[in-house]
């Protein structure tokens, strides 16, 4: 890593966590209220969240890009599994 890229990374990643923060301290009671009112309103919310979460790896510079190598049946209901081993699996799993 390039002590310019260090450099910056301290910066970026305070955005970061600030973008990603608010989102889920401002979300968790709309999601709260949405779940009371129905499932619609429910996924809006959620759909809202995971772009705000988005937007917050973005912020950092990153690109997401997925790369297929199974042929994946189509028309058929499909369940993708995470590890969980970082947050931003989620954000990208809802996202994309």
């Amino acid at each position: 890593m390039t002590a310019l890229r260090k450099i910056l990374s301290y910066p970026l990643s305070v955005l970061h966590y600030l973008i990603f923060g608010l989102a889920i301290v401002i979300f968790h009671p709309i999601q709260w209220l949405a779940l009371k009112i129905g499932y619609q309103a429910h996924k809006k919310s959620v759909d809202l969240l995971v772009f705000f979460l988005l937007v917050s790896i973005y912020a950092l510079g990153y690109r997401i890009k997925f790369t297929n190598k199974q042929k994946l049946p189509e028309g058929v209901p499909l369940i993708f599994v995470s590890n969980h081993q970082s947050l931003n699996d989620v954000t990208v799993l809802g996202g994309f």
